[in-house]
């Protein structure tokens, strides 16, 4: 199955102008940040806190069409468990200290869209339904993008693009 992506444009802020860098360079500015850099992996000194909880704010839900599977953010992880109660699967266990949030399920049941910062800026990803195979979808540096929605035919993926911002 292939997916393609369209994007929703909302900007914020000033305009978004492209300068070439040798023009960048000849005002004195600085060249684009570094897209090299790793987001899963942390800077300074870390520790790891072990906890249970039953709840959460700022949490975005989605339920499989089927209704078989609860989909959810909660402190920067994506997390599946049966709609029917149970215990929560982490699926982004492996993306270090990444931030995911957002996942929507396909409506094919098949496949989770979601936000995830591991390139460096807040992007369009999608993995399937058990965590495998992250993959990112739309990856633009220079713009976030957020609330990612299926299309009811699993053809096409819509997102928050926002520009111009900070």
């Amino acid at each position: 199955m292939r997916v393609r992506h369209l994007l929703v444009l909302i900007a914020f802020g000033s305009p978004v102008v492209s300068v070439a860098p040798s023009r960048l360079e000849a005002q004195g500015a600085q060249p684009p940040a570094d897209t090299s850099w790793d987001a899963t992996k942390p800077r300074g000194k870390t520790r790891e806190i072990d906890f249970t909880t039953s709840e959460g704010t700022w949490t975005s839900v989605d339920v499989s069409a089927d209704g078989k599977w609860v989909v959810f953010d909660l402190l920067s992880q994506i997390y599946r468990m049966p709609a029917s109660g149970g215990t929560a699967e982490c699926l982004t266990q492996n993306s270090g200290i990444a931030s995911n949030f957002h996942p929507r399920v396909s409506p094919d049941g098949r496949s989770i869209a979601f936000i995830s910062d591991r390139k460096g800026q807040n992007n369009l990803w999608v993995m399937d339904i058990d965590g495998g195979n992250p993959h990112p979808v739309a990856i633009d540096p220079t713009a976030r993008m957020s609330f990612p929605q299926w299309t009811a035919d699993n053809q096409y993926i819509i997102a928050v693009k926002m520009v111009g911002f900070g």
